[in-house]
């Protein structure tokens, strides 16, 4: 048996945020729960969207936010140039943990959410920037940290989902930065990758869920991981690239390691106007029901959590064929297997579409518990 380098384990940074993260999330999480349960922090089931049979914790995001920057800030490396991020990712969970107490109006959740991205941009390389002029590039960052945050908050919808998927997104961010020897985006994705696998102990693993994300957590998670796909490099480093090349790279990666939760949001978004459960765009983004992915697999016969492991699949699947891209220098290898991935998911959402999940599709008009 080959003995253990113990010096390189002690240099390899990443392997101690790993742990520590991991340690001090299984700590916060434990001591979060029985703090929620002291002073009545729940979310209540009503029957209709919460089916959770008895009061659940709703504060699982603030026991892994501070195990996450905890974890970072063990690194004393790159704190200047992540702050942004983490500030950020700090005023999003609290807008997150206020939104679960009271709910807040669509327009003051922009208009804090346009200030952070435009921190981030200004005082960060992290921002989308595709095009010479800084209000556009300001502008589709926006578009893309809200939508992030949108699409893991409307995931967030059965045990395990959620976290389960970014756990996954970042083991596969996590490889494309080890390889690129990108440090500070490394950091960050091991310990959300810590954080999110001890949230799934509480919340997957076990009889009955102990804890929920709530807003808190997903607003937190959702942006985070905006912002690691906005600042990751997705060529292969050891390939010279065209601008052009780099510029398809960036464009087709980050949706692909963060494709189950796009998928999911486009899908829901567009098979509400398709079955006319909604008449406009604004309706179908605002509407609020058990449509999403995860519900349309139980409608079609499969039980919770088997619709959380194959949709665990599919973001593993959908990371394979992100890495096989960002591999790649020959367009004519990555850019058909592009167009076979999104054909193929185009065809998994016309068979989703098969599902009964809509009131008007029921005689009585009540939709069966999801």
């Amino acid at each position: 048996m080959p003995e253990i380098d113990i010096p390189v384990l002690k240099n390899i940074v990443q392997l101690w945020v790993f742990l520590l993260t991991w340690f001090l999330s299984e700590c916060f999480l434990w001591l979060a729960i029985r703090i929620a349960n002291r002073w009545h922090l729940h979310d209540k089931p009503d029957g209709i969207r919460k089916i959770h049979t008895a009061p659940i914790p709703t504060i699982g995001g603030i026991p892994i936010f501070i195990a996450f920057i905890v974890g970072i800030y063990f690194t004393q490396e790159g704190l200047n140039v992540m702050a942004p991020i983490l500030i950020g990712a700090f005023i999003c969970m609290i807008l997150g943990l206020i939104d679960d107490i009271r709910p807040i109006s669509a327009v003051i959740k922009l208009i804090v959410l346009f200030a952070v991205t435009s921190i981030i941009y200004y005082y960060s390389d992290v921002s989308v920037r595709l095009s010479p002029w800084p209000v556009l590039n300001i502008v589709v960052s926006l578009f893309w940290v809200v939508g992030m945050m949108s699409a893991i908050n409307s995931l967030d919808n059965m045990d395990g989902l959620a976290a389960g998927i970014t756990a996954i997104a970042c083991l596969f961010i996590f490889f494309i930065a080890w390889v690129h020897w990108d440090r500070w985006l490394s950091f960050m994705a091991i310990a959300l990758l810590a954080g999110c696998l001890t949230f799934l102990k509480y919340n997957f693993f076990q009889a009955k869920a102990g804890i929920f994300l709530g807003d808190n957590g997903s607003y937190f998670i959702g942006f985070v991981l905006a912002c690691m796909a906005m600042m990751g490099a997705w060529t292969n480093p050891a390939i010279d690239y065209t601008v052009q090349e780099r510029l398809i790279k960036a464009i087709l990666v980050p949706p692909l390691l963060l494709g189950v939760p796009i998928f999911d949001i486009i899908t829901a978004t567009v098979l509400r106007l398709v079955n006319g459960e909604v008449k406009t765009l604004k309706e179908a983004i605002v509407y609020c029901g058990k449509d999403h992915t995860s519900h349309r697999l139980v409608a079609l016969g499969f039980t919770r959590r088997q619709a959380v492991v194959i949709l665990w699949t599919m973001g593993i699947s959908l990371g394979i064929v992100s890495l096989l891209i960002q591999g790649s220098h020959e367009p004519k290898f990555y850019i058909p297997l592009a167009i076979l991935t999104i054909s193929l998911l185009i065809f998994i959402a016309v068979i989703l579409n098969k599902a009964r999940v809509y009131s008007h599709q029921f005689e009585d008009g009540i939709v069966p518990e999801i």
